[in-house]
């Protein structure tokens, strides 16, 4: 009994001192939507929060995931000014047509990392893009493994990644993995939704197949929205089109400019 005692001391011991990211959690997007914000302290600490069935906890590094299982539950996250959001999407199966929401939103003034493993597929509402970036910083979308999948599909006028209605996506990196992003009719596969422009994304490594909706570019702008600053550099792999269909021609650029 005394030796049975002493081993679990040594074990809550370990945990104990073992960094916050080791300890992070895995939310079950299937049982609620899942909240992820930062707030920068007055001591320029950055703390993360973790809203799940109505709990909040710090969690600096979670992982969310819905097992596979389809769910039209959604993923938000907030990054206060100055602090960056890391969250990891691991086997989520986001369907939030009808729910008037994007299935993953980005929201804010800070940076956002998303890490993806497993499989992942994301179609959101109309007027939303897949991964909806509203935040104002950064967003990287990457995979630590290397092997994380990701396919984003945009409502109709959605971008896959990007702006919804309306909305410009700027200031998009992707840094590894397998990302697929398709955007809704005349929405960019990543970059503007309908009337959006797309600019600053870069795009450093993994395979990315980019395809726009009707009259949208595959990286770039949504239909009437322009495309800018699009860098392709390292190892990246980048297949793009536009029009629904990368054997068809579409008024916008597989690369740059929205039709019109």
């Amino acid at each position: 009994m005394k030796k049975w005692m002493i081993r679990v001391l040594s074990v809550l011991l370990i945990a104990a001192f073992l960094p916050m990211s080791v300890l992070a959690d895995e939310y079950d997007l299937s049982e609620g939507s899942v909240t992820v914000s930062t707030t920068k302290g007055a001591d320029g600490s950055t703390k993360q929060e973790v809203t799940h069935k109505d709990t909040t906890k710090e969690d600096s590094n979670p992982t969310i995931s819905s097992n596979g299982k389809q769910t039209s539950n959604t993923i938000t996250i907030k990054a206060d000014a100055d602090t960056t959001a890391n969250v990891t999407i691991k086997d989520t199966n986001i369907d939030s047509f009808g729910t008037g929401k994007a299935a993953i939103k980005t929201e804010g003034e800070g940076d956002v990392n998303l890490n993806v493993e497993g499989k992942n597929t994301v179609t959101s509402d109309e007027g939303h893009a897949g991964v909806e970036k509203s935040n104002d910083g950064n967003l990287t979308i990457g995979s630590e493994s290397g092997s994380g999948e990701l396919t984003a599909k945009g409502g109709d006028r959605g971008a896959g990644i990007g702006g919804g209605q309306d909305g410009d996506g700027s200031d998009i990196t992707i840094s590894g993995g397998r990302v697929r992003a398709t955007g809704g009719t005349f929405g960019a596969g990543i970059g503007g939704g309908r009337n959006g422009d797309g600019s600053d994304i870069t795009i450093t490594g993994g395979k990315v197949y980019a395809l726009g909706g009707a009259s949208a570019a595959g990286i770039g702008g949504g239909q009437d929205g322009s495309g800018s600053d699009i860098t392709i550099s390292g190892d990246a792999f980048v297949r793009a089109g536009s029009g629904g269909n990368f054997s068809t021609n579409s008024a916008g650029a597989s690369i740059g400019n929205g039709g019109n």
